[in-house]
């Protein structure tokens, strides 16, 4: 995404005549803002794989409680190596409390996250809301006059484009990080309503749900 941005930034000063000293000085801060939006996606990424791991464990675990495993068992699966990590169920098995651990640390970096890049996601908004009135004004505009010049339209399309891409990057990984998390709360609601569990187990649960609903 971040290389598209700059492709068609460039793009935008090659296509006109003559480039000014106010659109070459912008172009370094336009790429640090595009890079700190792509920061924000990777990092968003990074904890939704993290979220998934999570998600894998009690999948594992919920395929296979009725068996009688170890805890840390490897198997190979049509060529890839899956773990159950919580083991079997009994009344001194902590694991599930050990998930909620990690699910924790994952939401405070999350919240983290969120506060460091606050206002760069409400610039990033503003910025892109003023290039589409922008957009439609200056259609307007070279539609009714006389002397048509499309470069200076190409121009800001571009530009509007490129910042509607930064949106909608940062809505996809938002939003398949929030689709993760509803994975794992209904997981961790199968861990509450499995009866046939220790009672610690499913106290652990509880109280993962109840972390879950906090962050």
């Amino acid at each position: 995404v971040l290389a598209a941005l700059f492709t068609a930034s460039t793009i935008d000063l090659a296509i006109e005549k003559f480039a000014n000293i106010e659109e070459i000085l912008f172009m370094p801060v336009f790429m640090v803002q595009k890079l700190e939006v792509f920061l924000f996606c990777l990092m968003i990424a990074t904890l939704r794989n993290r979220l998934d791991i999570i998600n894998g464990y009690i999948t594992k675990f919920l395929e296979e409680k009725d068996d009688i495993v170890s805890i840390f068992t490897l198997e190979y699966k049509d060529g890839i190596k899956t773990m159950n990590m919580i083991g079997r169920p009994s009344d001194s098995n902590m694991k599930i409390r050990d998930l909620a651990l990690m699910y924790d640390s994952i939401g405070s970096l999350c919240s983290m996250i969120n506060d460091n890049f606050n206002f760069q996601i409400f610039m990033t908004l503003v910025s892109t809301f003023c290039y589409i009135v922008i957009t439609i004004w200056t259609s307007l505009y070279y539609y009714k006059t006389p002397e048509y010049n499309s470069d200076a339209l190409i121009s800001v399309i571009i530009w509007c484009v490129c910042t509607l891409v930064m949106v909608a990057a940062m809505c996809i990984v938002c939003e398949r990080l929030l689709s993760m998390r509803n994975s794992t709360k209904i997981l961790v609601n199968q861990l509450i309503m499995d009866y046939s569990l220790p009672k610690t187990m499913r106290v652990q649960a509880k109280a993962f749900m109840e972390l879950i609903e906090a962050w």
